[in-house]
């Protein structure tokens, strides 16, 4: 242990006489540890957190198959309840849940909120071995006819409406759909329904059997309730999963109106599947996989100046052979500085990865659409410091041990002449370097084509959504179709509403809508140009219409009169929707440039008539708008630009979209929700936001991969550079009495320059027809695997390569330049 402590502050003492050379290395691995600890963070966050809640070790979901109908699928109700009344004896556990949420409005005094409920049955929670955090979860007892109703409410539900008060549960009603029930639980915390997938979006669980009590039109609740039931069962023990089988094939297939046994198949596979953590985990190391490139980039990077420093300490290790160290002992001794190395970069990378999953989960709290929202939880925990303590370790092993062996395995005859180059400055030296740099710019290669696929795809996602300016904009969803309104009770809400909301402070301009032109709420239709035809109008009146027939897709939005100033998308030619055209007047509406331009080219739109495919109503052309979005894609028959406006008081719908303009579009969230709360208390406000933060939530997916591959890419290329910076400036100063003879003899620096250059051109080329070779492999791989993964656009392919190519000539430029300003008379002194 002395000798080892010995060894150890001798090691200290070498990488500080050697600072530069320390803290590039240390830099260079710290950037290679940190950027794989955040990938790391991110698939903690997804694959362990949200599952941690539900234990599936052990537990199945049923499949029931159909021999003549070839089709796969879940039980219905009926069929679960005859399974749950008839348990097998080799089941130990059994739960059910809607494989659909459904959509319901959950309200106390002063606050409602559309939230997604999941239904589930009386063993649901004791089958996923779930954990209440507060009071208690579903029991059998909840899920029978004539129960009182219960309710359990999320994590998120708790905090946000009671301040995580335990106070309330048991005594607290809340109102879902209208109808009372008892909060009695607080679900695990993180735990969002689909039996804690990372992708569950509920807020509230239900019994099956009280499911129905809340069923209002659009829900479909009953359906919920009636079809697709995700049944779990728990075998008694590991090996009786055969016997779980057969025992409920056997109740499916018995009794009244049983299932035909020659036609009925019974299947049980892993819950993991089915709730994603299988598929889910296999992505996340397939991340971590590529997070490894950028690792496996900076071990080659510090190994190369390990051999580079080995070679120059080559004779300093001969002295000590030849005064009897041990090669065990001179192994020991570098060994002991990689680590130092490693055990500082692991330090250093564990905070740049602290401060770099701040950052993104401040711009990502969420990744959201209409249809799911993923919470992800970049919060380092033990796994991540554990993970950045095992990357250190890999490194130093992986690093320190070549360099150490390399180091002690000097010949010391050799390294004391006077005209070795020493270990480093062989050719097989030489070509091992060029190995490791074309490694890096292999990797770099690689991600850098990874991160130009999700730049493009975000950019192109990005081009699909409005083109006008959005940041004064505020929108808000209400949807009457949850609550007891019919049409004409329906459209006095409304326009109560529009008119509150034009009247609070700092509104602008204000317009209702049935989905935001150009965005994913506008629904698109098949419109046809009317021809020669016979139409019959609203007064009974018969009138004949000319035109020259076409037809195109295009989204159709309806509209209160003022939406196009609203928003920014101007009318053009003829005139807005107005308060005069309602249900009984003739049917009107308006036309993107895009939609007047494919109908009726070189022709006055104004004036002429289409129809949505199957609705019926012709209609009036009376203006024309600027373009929603930027008309980029393939064929323009399906341009998200084709757009049609029509008169919402022609085409009730009792879901709105409420758009306001405003100089403070964030300070008017919680005042629309206010004004609808004025009208009725029991109506919720839902995806109240500032229109960019809704926007920009559709495209969160691919924009949150674009930066982290993006970052992931750059980091690769950082080390790259420093590669061949670092082998270059070996090699200058290896080749100090070569440039001097050859500037004694007249060579010029630029001349000099040049040799410098093409060396790096030489490292630069092997490296980047590595990277092709692999990227294309990689390329064919994925897309054999109908996984997009891999840009075939020739513009990324040459971007990238010009990209590493430069900044590796920019990186040679230093080294070169030294190499110029070499002084003949000092290289050439001991020669």
């Amino acid at each position: 242990m002395t000798r080892f402590a010995q060894d150890l502050r001798y090691a200290a003492r070498q990488l500080g006489h050697a600072r530069g050379f320390t803290v590039i290395a240390v830099l260079t691995l710290a950037l290679g540890i940190g950027g794989n600890t955040v990938f790391f963070a991110a698939v903690n966050a997804m694959v362990f957190r949200p599952i941690r809640a539900a234990k599936t070790d052990g537990l199945f979901v049923v499949e029931l198959g159909d021999k003549r109908r070839l089709s796969r699928g879940p039980l219905t109700g009926e069929q679960f309840r005859r399974l749950e009344s008839n348990s097998p004896a080799a089941v130990s556990r059994m739960g059910a849940m809607t494989m659909l949420s459904a959509p319901v409005i959950v309200a106390i005094p002063g606050r409602a909120e559309r939230v997604d409920a999941e239904v589930v049955t009386g063993g649901y929670a004791a089958a996923l071995d779930l954990t209440p955090q507060a009071g208690r979860l579903l029991v059998p007892e909840d899920d029978t006819v004539g129960a009182a109703p219960v309710v359990v409410v999320s994590d998120r539900l708790w905090r946000e409406w009671f301040d995580g008060d335990h106070a309330p549960l048991g005594r607290t009603t809340i109102r879902i759909n209208g109808q009372p029930f008892t909060l009695v639980g607080v679900a695990p915390r993180g735990f969002r329904g689909r039996a804690g997938s990372s992708y569950g979006t509920a807020d509230v669980w239900v019994p099956a059997a009280i499911a129905p009590q809340i069923d209002v039109p659009g829900t479909g609740m009953r359906t919920v309730v009636s079809r697709y039931w995700t049944t779990f069962v728990l075998p008694r023990s590991a090996n009786e999963r055969i016997a779980a089988e057969s025992g409920i094939r056997t109740v499916l297939t018995t009794g009244h109106d049983a299932l035909d046994p020659a036609f009925t198949l019974i299947r049980l596979y892993s819950a993991g599947s089915f709730i994603g953590k299988d598929r889910v985990t296999s992505t996340g190391f397939t991340i971590i996989a590529l997070a490894g490139l950028l690792l496996v980039a900076a071990c080659a990077n510090v190994a190369n100046m390990l051999f580079a420093r080995g070679a120059q300490r080559a004779a300093e290790v001969a002295v000590r052979l030849s005064l009897g160290a041990s090669r065990g002992q001179i192994f020991r001794l570098f060994l002991l500085e990689t680590t130092l190395v490693a055990a500082m970069a692991a330090i250093a990378g564990m905070l740049l990865a602290i401060a770099a999953t701040s950052v993104l989960g401040a711009a990502f709290p969420s990744i959201q659409n209409r249809n799911f929202r993923l919470f992800v939880d970049l919060t380092p925990d033990y796994r991540v410091f554990l993970f950045a303590l095992g990357a250190g370790a890999i490194a130093a092993v992986a690093v320190g041990v070549v360099t150490a062996w390399r180091a002690s395995g000097v010949t010391p005859h050799v390294a004391l002449a006077s005209s070795a180059a020493g270990v480093g400055a062989t050719r097989r030296g030489h070509t091992l370097r060029l190995g490791l740099v074309a490694l890096q710019v292999t990797a770099a290669v690689l991600l850098l084509m990874g991160a130009g696929l999700y730049l493009r795809m975000t950019a192109k996602a990005l081009d699909q959504y409005v083109e006008f300016d959005t940041t004064p904009l505020t929108t808000a969803v209400v949807n009457l179709r949850l609550h007891d309104y019919h049409e004409t009770a329906g459209r006095i809400f409304f326009d109560q509403l529009l008119d509150a909301v034009r009247r609070l402070p700092d509104v602008e301009r204000a317009a209702l809508a049935d989905g935001f032109p150009g965005g994913s709420y506008s629904m698109p239709r098949s419109v046809d140009v009317v021809t020669d035809r016979e139409v019959k109008e609203k007064d009974g009146t018969i009138r004949r219409i000319d035109g020259y027939e076409r037809k195109i897709r295009a989204g159709y939005v309806g509209v209160t009169p003022g939406l196009p100033d609203t928003i920014g998308m101007p009318v053009l030619r003829g005139r807005d929707i107005a308060a005069t055209d309602q249900d009984t007047t003739p049917d009107v509406a308006l036309v993107s440039e895009s939609v007047a331009r494919l109908l009726w080219p070189g022709q006055d739109p104004i004036g002429q008539h289409l129809m949505f495919g199957r609705d019926g109503h012709v209609r009036t052309v009376v203006g024309v708008t600027a373009d929603p979005v930027q008309a980029r894609v393939e064929s323009p028959l399906v341009s998200p630009a084709n757009l049609v406006l029509i008169p919402a008081a022609q085409s009730y719908r009792p879901e709105m979209l409420v758009v306001v303009r405003s100089a403070r579009p964030r300070a008017l969230v919680e005042a629309i929700r206010s004004a609808s709360r004025a009208i009725d208390e029991n109506v919720a406000v839902f995806d109240a936001a500032p229109a960019d933060d809704s926007i920009m939530s559709w495209a969160a997916p691919l924009h949150a991969a674009a930066i982290l591959s993006g970052s992931l890419g750059l980091l690769a290329l950082t080390i790259a550079t420093l590669g061949v910076y670092g082998v270059l400036a070996y090699v200058v100063s290896l080749r100090t009495r070569e440039f001097g003879i050859r500037m004694a003899l007249g060579a010029r620096p630029g001349q000099v320059i040049r040799l410098v250059v093409d060396d790096a051109i030489h490292l630069l080329l092997v490296g980047l027809l590595a990277g092709v070779f692999v990227t294309a492999i990689a390329e064919r791989y994925f897309q054999s695997q109908r996984v997009l993964f891999m840009p075939n656009e020739i513009s990324t392919w040459a971007g990238v390569l010009l990209m590493i190519l430069g900044v590796g000539l920019v990186a040679a430029y230093l080294p070169a330049r030294r190499a110029s300003l070499i002084d003949p008379n000092i290289a050439l002194r001991n020669l």
